[in-house]
């Protein structure tokens, strides 16, 4: 399994949302101290607009790195290995 981590106000930029300026469905997500939070419905819609432009930076970076067709290529034949073993009765 291959999977990327990085902290969610990365995505915020990538996509031009921020304070006030939220998606078409908004979100919930819970802080450090367990509260729960959801986006303001007064925001919705405006995500990229007003001063918060969307800044896509992950999609160049990915498209850029030297290798990535190689690495798709071997997390596909693995994944696809890995289903069929699990297909088959033992």
């Amino acid at each position: 399994m291959v999977s990327f981590k990085f902290p969610r106000t990365l995505i915020w930029t990538h996509k031009g949302a921020g304070k006030g300026r939220g998606g078409n469905k908004g979100s919930v997500w819970y802080d450090a101290l367990g509260i729960k939070h959801t986006t303001n419905p007064e925001s919705f819609g405006k995500m990229g607009t007003g001063g918060r432009r969307a800044k896509p930076w992950f999609n160049n970076v990915i498209e850029s790195a030297s290798g990535v067709d190689e690495l798709a290529t071997i997390v596909a034949e693995e994944s696809g290995d890995a289903i069929v073993n699990n297909l088959l009765i033992k």
